[in-house]
């Protein structure tokens, strides 16, 4: 477990303990694979609904090491032993990029995303993803799209390309203007 806050109390000391931060999956990489403790690969970010999946973003400071296979170990020996840790919580490692359009797709695989769109002045992007792709971007009760989206800290809005096709300029100017909601809410995270 991993030691969230300790108060003091009339009866003493009180500890309290979580294994459902997405710190203590962090913190499980660090111990579970060497590259990760020494600093060669970083976790750029994790994001976790405890119990069901998680997505952890890695990055490797060599271009020599591959970051998600360190993560994944012979075999998936090390990410196993982190699954098993985890109550067999399906873990998907992201390599992480600067490059926001290669993250967003990458945190969306294995899904086909054939267009993304970068609502200007919000947080917000619209992702066009195959149609025959588009349960597999959402995932079960819109886990994977949920994860992607905190991952790479933007709301992601997913649409069939059937769907986005079908409607008119209008409505997809519209959908990729920032509303008056968006514009507030980015103000408040400055």
């Amino acid at each position: 477990a991993l030691i969230m806050d300790v108060t003091r109390s009339n009866t003493g000391p009180q500890i309290f303990l979580t294994r459902t931060h997405p710190m203590f999956m962090e913190k499980l990489f660090v111990q579970e694979v060497p590259e990760i403790y020494e600093g060669t690969v970083e976790i750029k970010g994790v994001a976790r609904e405890p119990g069901f999946r998680a997505k952890i973003a890695v990055y490797s400071r060599d271009e020599k090491i591959d970051p998600v296979g360190a993560c994944v170990g012979m075999k998936g020996a090390r990410v196993q032993t982190i699954v098993r840790e985890l109550g067999n919580e399906r873990i998907d490692i992201v390599q992480w990029n600067p490059d926001l359009d290669s993250f967003i797709t990458r945190a969306l695989t294995p899904a086909n995303v054939i267009k993304l769109i970068h609502v200007p002045d919000t947080r917000r992007t619209v992702v066009i993803i195959s149609d025959d792709n588009l349960a597999l971007a959402i995932g079960k009760n819109g886990q994977n799209v949920k994860l992607a989206a905190e991952l790479g800290q933007r709301n992601l809005d997913a649409f069939g390309e059937n769907e986005w096709n079908e409607k008119d300029d209008e409505t997809k100017a519209k959908i990729t203007s920032p509303s008056s909601a968006d514009l507030n809410q980015n103000k408040g995270m400055r």
